[in-house]
């Protein structure tokens, strides 16, 4: 009899050391399970696109930690739900007022390019003009101090006549390219005008925009993209690729245990401000790991290690 109760006491203790050992220590050396739950269709993302992103999740921690944290499972009791409210709309929102200041600095940039052109070549021709034009005035100068000698003397010699009427229809033809000349001159000045109104009015528009976006949503964004729940993460908005996997691995790190941590490039870092495009655990984020499942290791044998005294001091007795 007595040695049934204590055949039982060591089944229950040791029962107990593999409830402690699951619930306290599994994200180190257990993988945790999870699975794709609730995928609102207005997300414009496939099952199949939000597993990528999950894994791609997963494997940041995966790399730090040197082996599996975590493993897909379709029968997992925790699910990564992706939930569509009035933050995604305002997500939505604030991609397309970027998009149209993205549009009106493309179109100012290239206002400004077609201007610098515009300008560059009123330049040189205005110089051209310029000189044409003097050289013009003095030839006709020349031309009219002659034909005044000629006046003045009873008129000119058939030969020299002649020429003056050369030079006369020489200058004619010289005076229209001049006027065509001011004219495409004056024409490109009434577009270089139009160009810098257009430009200006599209600056002042765009720092307006700006404006407007700063205020509505600049500044550094708390991770509030996502949440741990203790039983599920909630995905609630983002506007790319890059920043979603950054909102999983954050979530999945508060799943592993770990809290925020110092440092603007941290994944688990409280701000999503600084940290890399592509997720990369910082030197705080990995030291949280490591404290993490340091100190689960270091509970789970401060729990187990009586356990074990005293089952063998009970088997000795029996």
């Amino acid at each position: 009899m007595r040695s049934s109760y204590v055949v039982m006491l060591c089944i229950t203790l040791f029962g107990s050391g593999v409830y402690f050992y699951t619930a306290y220590v599994p994200t180190c050396n257990v993988p945790m399970t999870y699975r794709l739950g609730s995928l609102d269709a207005r997300f414009n993302l496939t099952p199949g696109l939000a597993r990528a992103y999950l894994a791609e999740a997963e494997q940041v921690w995966e790399k730090a930690a040197g082996h599996n944290v975590f493993d897909y499972d379709e029968s997992s009791a925790f699910p990564v739900n992706f939930i569509f409210d009035d933050r995604q709309e305002r997500t939505i929102a604030e991609e397309a007022q970027r998009q149209s200041l993205d549009q009106k600095e493309s179109t100012s940039a290239s206002i400004a390019s077609e201007y610098k052109t515009l300008s560059a070549k009123y330049a040189t021709l205005k110089t051209a003009y310029e000189k044409a034009k003097s050289d013009y005035e003095a030839r006709l100068d020349s031309f009219n101090a002659k034909v005044a000698d000629y006046n003045a003397s009873g008129g000119a010699p058939e030969d020299a006549f002649a020429a003056l009427k050369a030079e006369e229809k020489a200058l004619a033809t010289t005076a229209d390219a001049l006027q065509n000349n001011a004219t495409e001159l004056a024409t490109l000045a009434k577009n270089i005008n139009t160009l810098s109104e257009q430009g200006n009015r599209l600056i002042a528009q765009y720092n307006a925009g700006v404006a407007e976006y700063n205020t509505h949503f600049g500044g550094a964004n708390e991770f509030t993209q996502g949440d741990y729940q203790g039983k599920n993460i909630n995905i609630y908005k983002f506007s790319t690729h890059e920043e979603l996997v950054r909102v999983l691995t954050h979530e999945f790190g508060h799943a592993l245990g770990l809290g925020h941590v110092e440092g603007t490039t941290s994944i688990m870092y409280y701000l999503m401000e600084k940290q890399p495009q592509f997720p990369v655990l910082s030197t705080e984020d990995r030291t949280a790991l490591n404290t993490v499942c340091n100190d689960r290791t270091a509970l789970i044998n401060s729990l187990y290690r009586p356990i074990h005294t005293l089952l063998a001091s009970l088997l000795t007795i029996v």
